[in-house]
């Protein structure tokens, strides 16, 4: 499930997140604080890979930049 949010707080013995509340460009609270609990936690900071034009490297890696190269490289792990 996605949940917009900044977090906040991680509970790890809980196994819980703390999403910080969300204002809209007047001040006003959109969303409050919120605790989600997890079973696994997966965090994504998005960027873009970057191969330093090292030869070889397009060939042979799997970037993860894009959800159809999450897929392959999901199949290709479970292969």
């Amino acid at each position: 499930d996605f949940q917009l949010g900044t977090l906040t707080d991680i509970k790890r013995d809980e196994k819980r997140i703390v999403l910080g509340k969300i204002v809209d460009d007047n001040g006003d609270i959109v969303v409050n604080e919120r605790e989600l609990p997890y079973d696994y936690l997966v965090m994504a900071i998005g960027s873009v890979s970057n191969d330093f034009n090292t030869k070889g490297i397009k060939d042979h890696c799997i970037f993860l930049d894009s959800p159809s190269q999450a897929h392959r490289f999901h199949n290709s792990m479970m292969n």
